[in-house]
């Protein structure tokens, strides 16, 4: 609309979640997936969903469940490429720091309904990335009421600040006390209520500085003719 109001011919293609789909459970289907999952009920998990590559800094966030969760009624959920030629050796790196039985590793390309199911007997989504573009996995989470610990860098900042979720830098030596403020019942209703499905519905993208970007070019084109 905005792009037709200034005379710019161009097509507007949304990019978000679909916020029908990524619905947050009802603590019956969050109980049953646990138990499909043998998950006890009062165990903390933790989530992280991103390729296996250097940007995703796969082994900050191992790092920080680590210091977290280590030896705790806990596990570590991934879904990753962990056969990945330019990455961790996840199994490995998970043995040298004593996590491997505390770890469930996915590889990508599962159905959405497996990954809906993943993301509900998650307590907390754990994103350690050096960069992001839109960081689709943080508005899944948000949309199901997931708290996200995140890095202080483009998207996740965007999507988290204003305590929207956790955030930490890139090169953090790890955030020990994250499952402390994930359980406090206030921070999880604040969440609730600022950062899930409610938030992600109604953000839309301010995109006047690009329409008027849009509108300069055209203008100086046809004066060049």
């Amino acid at each position: 609309l905005e792009c037709e109001m200034a005379g710019v011919e161009a097509t507007y293609i949304p990019i978000g979640v679909d916020c029908e789909l990524w619905k947050a459970p009802s603590l019956e289907e969050r109980a049953m997936f646990r138990k499909g999952l043998g998950i006890a009920e009062n165990s903390f998990v933790v989530l992280t969903v991103a390729d296996n590559q250097e940007r995703k800094n796969l082994s900050r966030a191992m790092d920080i469940y680590a210091g977290a969760c280590k030896d705790t009624k806990s596990q570590y959920l991934m879904v990753t490429r962990p056969n990945s030629p330019v990455g961790w050796k996840i199994n490995d790196y998970a043995l040298s720091l004593g996590i491997f039985g505390q770890m469930n590793v996915w590889d990508r390309g599962m159905s959405f309904k497996q990954m809906w199911s993943i993301f509900v007997v998650a307590d907390c989504f754990l994103l350690t990335s050096k960069a992001e573009g839109l960081a689709m996995p943080v508005l899944e989470a948000m949309a199901m009421n997931v708290p996200v610990v995140g890095t202080r860098c483009a998207a996740i900042e965007e999507h988290l600040i204003e305590g929207r979720g956790l955030l930490i830098e890139a090169d953090s030596r790890g955030y020990h006390r994250f499952p402390q403020q994930i359980k406090k019942d206030r921070f999880k209703d604040r969440l609730a209520r600022e950062s899930g499905w409610h938030l992600v519905r109604v953000r839309q993208p301010d995109i006047r500085g690009e329409v008027q970007a849009a509108v300069d070019i055209r203008q100086r084109a046809l004066a060049g003719l």
